[in-house]
């Protein structure tokens, strides 16, 4: 229910100035889940709080006010508790690196190298739609735990490397 209530959050604000009508209706979704998100958001990883969310509801509803002036970033502290697997990528260190228009340059890398389309299960005549192939995003190229799997080598090319689109993150010890 919170991804539902900040959806509404993030759409209100994308409407505010295309159609204010539909950004109004978001608001009024976001204040309809506000009681049944009371009481897990303060423990959830969504970097918004509760009172800035009311806030926002009760001036939209008193004054129909359409701006968020509550915070959305996540702290450190916040990123620091995520799943290890889930800090290489939040925040995106370089959006660019996911953004299906720049994916890697598939048809050079598929000709260049035969193997690669085998490992993938592809001919050199298929190449790869960025949007179907899932296993090409941030959260599994850029997780340690599964560099050996077979189509890892279709996630980094010599533009858009690891070191460029993955965070580090510390390991156990360095805490």
């Amino acid at each position: 229910r919170i991804g539902y209530a900040a959806l509404s959050l993030l759409c209100s604000q994308w409407l505010k100035s295309r159609s204010p009508e539909k950004a109004s209706a978001a608001i009024r979704v976001l204040s309809r889940e506000l009681p049944s998100i009371e009481k897990c958001l303060p423990r959830s990883f969504w970097p918004v709080q509760l009172e800035d969310l009311r806030t926002f509801v009760q001036r939209h509803h008193d004054a129909g006010d359409l701006k968020f002036k509550g915070n959305l970033q996540l702290s450190r502290e916040l990123i620091a508790a995520f799943p290890h697997y889930l800090q290489s990528c939040v925040p995106l260190k370089e959006p660019d690196c996911w953004n299906p228009s720049n994916h890697f340059g598939f048809k050079e890398l598929f000709k260049q190298d035969a193997n690669i389309s085998e490992k993938a299960g592809l001919d050199n005549e298929s190449f790869p739609d960025p949007k179907s192939q899932p296993q090409l995003t941030c959260l599994y190229c850029c997780d340690a735990n599964l560099k050996g799997q077979a189509w890892h080598d279709l996630c980094f090319d010599h533009i858009y490397t690891e070191e460029l689109c993955c965070n580090s993150i510390a390991q156990e010890s360095d805490h």
